[in-house]
């Protein structure tokens, strides 16, 4: 009898997948019969299958030692997955049932819906090949998931080796790769898996790990189809280390078939780029934020004789140090087919001069610090030149889809967004400019003055001319960026800006440092009639802008005051007018006394702003009730959009705080410097708290 009780026979297991499999088909299918009036008609509804456990219960609590209705009820369990409300149910059962008969019964009932639910099964030595590597697809792409996994068994271990898509992508970081003996787990599974290997990263930290990672383990391990390469020195431990020769020497084992070459090594002293484009022929994509470049400077670049053009598609070049055009110039005039092209190791330098015709296909170019952040389809781009003009690229380019070889055709380039500093003249902008007039989206210009001593630096002088810019309507331009405009670029603006017929965004900036307290301004704005052209040119213009930023500029003269009238006026009518006409976004931030108690009442008469900064001059001579009455004239505009709000250095207080609140559709509010300071109180920050969903304070 302890046998018959514990051992679960095969003949038992059948019958209860059969049982299962018969409650399975049935899934909910108990049929109630309804008769309605005198029409004898049956019609069936169905029950849920918990609905019927539920109804089982009920029984089993009014009837406690009916051993069938324990049966029942721990077959639509199991049946339903819950192999443990089974067991745990029949053992209640047995506790209650005095019958030794019954009690068998429900005890082989018990042993069977164990064994279900304590067997397990290898399903990764068991399936096929194809399947293996789809559940693996769905692991956390981190290859100390993967280590893990081929240390479950041997079956796992063949199996998942042989699995390429799981060893595709491979990074070899020597501060954490090691286990607790001291073995590098990763060392020892790359023989086995080099071959699948098409992405590697390596991140060496010390210097005595770079030629252990960087030359022997490349040179040792046939990586045959490797494809990505990159190699960053950003965690070394002792800086200055110059293994240029050792990068060299690696590529010279895998160039052959790198499509892609990413080096970030601002530790390391030089990186020969004729190195890099003679080794590797295949490539595609090529970004380097290096220290300097190996190659003499009177000399240049001597490409292979054999090499008549290369493959790139897209070419990033970052340097600490100053280089000259001559050192660009061979690559740019040898990639016919580059269509990315950002530079940022150009000091004062044009680099359309060293373009000119040069690379027809490009659809990207940049010389200029800049961050990118790409959104909804879209290229957002913000200048961020430093007064000094050291540039770096701390935020790799984002590029609009993946390059591929299908790139690599005979089509012609359609220019799309154009971010460029050091730029003194329209000449050599001119004629790329021509030929994109339906295709550019967005263009970022750095200026520097004719008479700038900086502009004399591998630039040829050139006159401060932008007529040029105005000569042909630029029919998709939607985004506008001008930093340091010159005398001669404002002069032409009212006829520039009516060829940007598309144009919805328009910032205009100035460096903290062009403005001179007593002196005024470097550059193009300090004539109060060129100001007023300028912000006249805005009213005039027939694109209906919904940004506007003007940074550091100088705002003093009647021409703003009108625009902000003319905006005031335009969005009168807004529930009639469509939003996208009209001005969403304003942003101004200046370096002197320009925000003053007029202005903002002018600007909470524009209704149709979504999004407001204005960020005073430290010296500014507003007062906390000129401040007030503009939190009340923005809440008493019924019909306003304002949703995000951000003052700075402004004097806050708790009064225009409890007039702000009003606003409707305000949910984001910032409050920076002076205004955060003084005459706002903790009663304050509460109440904006309370009603505003994202507040911010310093």
């Amino acid at each position: 009898m302890d046998n018959d009780t514990s051992i679960t026979t095969d003949s038992n297991l059948e019958s209860l997948r059969e049982e299962q499999n018969i409650l399975q088909k049935k899934m909910n299918l108990s049929p109630l019969s309804v008769t309605t009036g005198s029409v004898k008609e049956q019609e069936t509804t169905y029950k849920t299958l918990t609905q019927e456990i539920n109804e089982k219960l009920i029984k089993i609590k009014a009837k406690r030692r009916d051993f069938k209705g324990y049966l029942e009820v721990a077959k639509l369990y199991s049946c339903q997955g819950n192999q443990q409300g089974a067991v745990e149910l029949l053992e209640k059962g047995l506790c209650t049932i005095t019958s030794k008969a019954n009690a068998h019964v429900l005890r082989q009932q018990l042993d069977a819906i164990k064994a279900q639910r304590d067997r397990r099964i290898d399903f990764i030595s068991q399936c096929p090949y194809e399947i293996v590597c789809n559940i693996v697809g769905y692991l956390d792409n981190h290859q100390v998931h993967f280590i893990h996994c081929i240390d479950v068994s041997q079956g796992w271990r063949s199996k998942l080796l042989s699995c390429s898509s799981m060893w595709h992508q491979l990074m070899i970081n020597a501060s954490y790769q090691t286990d607790h003996q001291g073995n590098n787990k990763l060392q020892q599974i790359i023989p086995l898996v080099n071959n699948h290997v098409e992405h590697l990263q390596i991140f060496p930290t010390t210097r005595e790990n770079i030629n252990q990672y960087i030359v022997t383990m490349l040179e040792t391990y046939k990586f045959s189809n490797l494809k990505f390469l990159a190699v960053s020195d950003a965690e070394m431990l002792t800086h200055g280390v110059d293994f240029s020769r050792r990068i060299n020497m690696a590529l010279s084992f895998v160039g052959s078939t790198l499509t892609e070459l990413q080096l970030c090594l601002r530790a390391s002293f030089k990186v020969s780029l004729e190195c890099i484009i003679s080794t590797c022929r295949k490539l595609l994509i090529l970004k380097l934020d290096i220290g300097d470049i190996k190659e003499i400077f009177i000399n240049g670049i001597a490409l292979p004789e054999d090499l008549t053009s290369t493959s790139l598609l897209h070419l990033e070049l970052a340097t600490s140090c100053s280089i000259p055009t001559v050192i660009l110039e061979p690559i740019l005039h040898h990639s016919p087919h580059l269509r990315y092209l950002v530079v940022n190791c150009l000091r004062w330098a044009d680099l359309m001069c060293v373009l000119q015709d040069y690379c027809p296909k490009l659809e990207v170019i940049s010389t200029c610090s800049i961050q990118h952040r790409w959104d909804a389809g879209q290229l957002m781009v913000k200048a961020a030149p430093t007064s000094s003009g050291i540039y770096r690229n701390q935020h790799p380019v984002a590029v609009p889809r993946k390059i591929t070889e299908k790139d690599n055709d005979n089509s012609s380039g359609k220019l799309r967004y154009l971010v460029l500093d050091n730029i003194t003249s329209a000449e050599y902008l001119r004629p790329r400019l021509e030929k994109c007039v339906d295709t550019l989206e967005k263009l970022s210009l750095a200026m520097v003055a004719s008479g700038d001593n900086n502009s004399s630096f591998n630039n040829p002088r050139l006159p401060d001319d932008w007529r040029g810019l105005s000569c042909f309507s630029m029919n998709k331009l939607t985004d506008l960026h001008i930093t340091n405009g010159t005398k001669g670029f404002y002069e032409h603006f009212p006829a520039i800006i009516q060829c940007f017929p598309a144009l919805k965004s328009l910032c205009l900036e100035q460096e903290e440092n062009d403005y001179i307290p007593g002196f005024g301004y470097r550059y193009g704005l300090e004539n109060e009639s060129t100001r007023n052209s300028v912000f006249n040119a805005l009213i005039q213009a027939e694109n209906n802008l919904s940004t506007l930023k003007l940074i550091r500029m100088n705002i003093n003269c009647e021409g703003f005051e009108r625009m902000l009238d003319y905006y005031g006026e335009m969005s009168v009518d807004i529930q009639q007018q469509d939003l996208r006409d009209i001005l969403q976004s304003l942003t101004i931030i200046v370096n002197h006394d320009s925000v003053t108690a007029p202005r903002l009442r002018q600007i909470s008469k524009i209704k149709s702003l979504r999004s407001l900064r204005i960020e005073a001059d430290l010296n500014h001579q507003l007062i906390s009730s000129e401040i007030t009455e503009f939190a009340q004239l923005l809440a008493s505009q019924e019909a306003s959009l304002l949703s995000k709000l951000d003052l700075r250095n402004i004097p806050f207080t708790d009064d225009a705080a409890r007039s702000i609140v009003k606003c409707k559709n305000l949910q984001s509010m910032s409050l920076y410097g002076f205004g955060a300071r003084k005459g706002f109180t903790q009663r304050g920050r509460k109440l904006l708290a309370k009603h505003i969903k994202e507040l911010s304070t310093y």
